[in-house]
Parts: C-alpha cells; structure tokens; sequence
C-alpha cells in the first residue's frame, strides 16, 4: 500500500532481549531535545516495510526484519502524520548501531527504555501524542 508521505509516519519499535524500546534523542533547528522512535516519512511510491527498513538504515546503519506490523490512526487533527506504520523489530543489544546525523534534525544519542518509563515520566518524551502510539503498539508486542 502506498501513501502520500506526508500522511504517513514509518516507526520503529526496537526491542532489546529484555523488552526495552529504543529510542533516539535528536535536536531540533530550535536547538530543542526530545526523544523518538526511529523512522520518518515514506518516499513516493515505498511501500511501508521498505520505507523503515530504509529509515533504520538511514539513522542506525542496521539492516533489519520486521517481526510484526501494524497502523495506527493517529487522533489529532493538527498533526502532519495522520498515521503510523509500525513495525516491531528485535534485535540483540549488542548489535552494532552506529547513529548516523542526518535529516532536519541531528540525532544525538541513543537509549534503551523500559516501557514503564515512558508512561511514568513527563521529562522522557516532548511530544505526548507518543504515549497513545505506545500504549496501542503494546497490544501487538
């Protein structure tokens, strides 16, 4: 299926071998932090899968296999993204992520978060519309 770019977000959850999320901090032209999932938006005529296994590469220099998939309908009608592709995708901690800066914003680092932390805190996350993408995407784990 493909869709416009703008309308569709490509997500990864990236699970470590204790079920923690990996997220990435990147800096915005703002000079702002914030954490996300790895992913972006699809390019014309990519279809979902290639699309995030593109941005994984792009941003973590991984090669990956998507385990499980799903969308979600984002709820907000200001948000450029009306949905998220999102693909589940286990790796080992060990592997060999090498964060590549590129793309409007920079990409700073790294984390692994158990997923309690990301409902539990207001300092981990700047854009809250994640929580309902997290806790939706959990349901799928």
């Amino acid at each position: 299926m493909h869709l416009n770019n703008r309308i569709t977000r490509c997500t990864g959850f990236i699970l470590n071998e204790k079920n923690e999320l990996l997220l990435l901090e990147h800096i915005n032209i703002k000079n702002e932090k914030y954490w996300w999932f790895p992913g972006g938006g699809l390019e014309n005529n990519e279809d979902f899968e290639n699309g995030l296994k593109r941005e994984i590469k792009e941003e973590l220099n991984l090669d990956i296999n998507i385990t499980k998939s799903f969308i979600i309908q984002g709820k907000s009608p200001e948000r450029v993204y009306k949905q998220h592709f999102v693909g589940v995708i286990k790796i080992n901690t060990s592997a060999d992520i090498r964060l590549e800066h590129n793309g409007k914003g920079r990409i700073t680092q790294y984390k692994w978060f158990y997923i309690k932390e990301l409902n539990n805190t207001n300092q981990i996350i700047r854009d809250k519309d994640i929580f309902p993408i997290v806790r939706e995407g959990l349901k799928y784990i």
